[in-house]
């Protein structure tokens, strides 16, 4: 069994009552970083692991990202570097501050925009008018998108299993909200000293010493991929 297919088969992906699934995939150095600086793109994944993370891909519904991804790496999120399904796109963005020429609005599938009321108008008639679907969906007492609505959102739309690839603010948020059911990490063998994908304590102050209160991996499996490590495992929270 190939290592694409021993993940799928490890992690029993099926929807939620009111979401998808949801497997959230990055890769990062052996001290836990995903990028040099905020704002800029680090490439450090093998050839290897971005074959797989194309593989992944094909096996989801859809994939989605926050705008700083979209902002920092201007991806695709397609499958190309093997024969397989494109994916649905999807982006949270609050104030709809995707550029117009962005790689995601040049495929062949739009993407589907979460964003709110907060939202420049014009620009979501513009893009509007190019094909993509704009979702207004409601906030938190933040101010922030509501990411339990956006899950509810996608399983109406017919999304039942969905793909995470970035950014740390949107990682960070499934983390706090418990919306991660399962995870694939991509360990390059380097050191950077920069941003770390969590940013902020999953714990409360004074509980450091409690385990039991940090969201741990149940381990599935690992496998070698050219120099990188990937290992994937299911979610557990408290």
């Amino acid at each position: 069994m190939n290592v694409i297919d021993s993940i799928i088969a490890s992690l029993p992906i099926h929807a939620h009552e009111r979401r998808p699934y949801i497997a959230v995939a990055y890769a990062q150095s052996i001290d836990g970083s995903i990028t040099s600086y905020r704002g800029t793109k680090l490439e450090m994944s093998s050839p290897e692991s971005r074959v797989l993370s194309h593989q992944l891909r094909s096996r989801f519904d859809a994939v989605l990202v926050g705008i700083g991804t979209v902002l920092t790496d201007n991806p695709r999120l397609t499958v190309r570097l093997i024969e397989g399904r494109n994916p649905q796109t999807v982006v949270v963005d609050s104030q709809l501050s995707i550029p117009l020429d962005a790689q995601l609005l040049k495929n062949e599938r739009l993407p589907w925009i979460f964003t709110t009321d907060r939202a420049d108008p014009k620009k979501r008639k513009t893009l509007e008018d190019m094909g993509t679907r704009i979702i207004r969906v409601r906030t938190d007492d933040q101010e922030k998108i509501d990411l339990h609505y956006v899950m509810r959102e996608l399983l109406f739309l017919g999304i039942k299993t969905l793909l995470i690839e970035g950014g740390a603010h949107i990682i960070n948020s499934l983390f706090q909200e418990k919306l991660i059911d399962a995870m694939v990490l991509y360990v390059a063998p380097v050191f950077v000293g920069g941003v770390h994908v969590i940013e902020h304590p999953l714990v409360e102050k004074g509980e450091e010493s409690v385990r039991k209160k940090l969201p741990e991996l149940d381990i599935k499996g690992n496998a070698r991929l050219g120099n990188d490590i990937v290992i994937w495992g299911i979610m557990g929270h408290e």
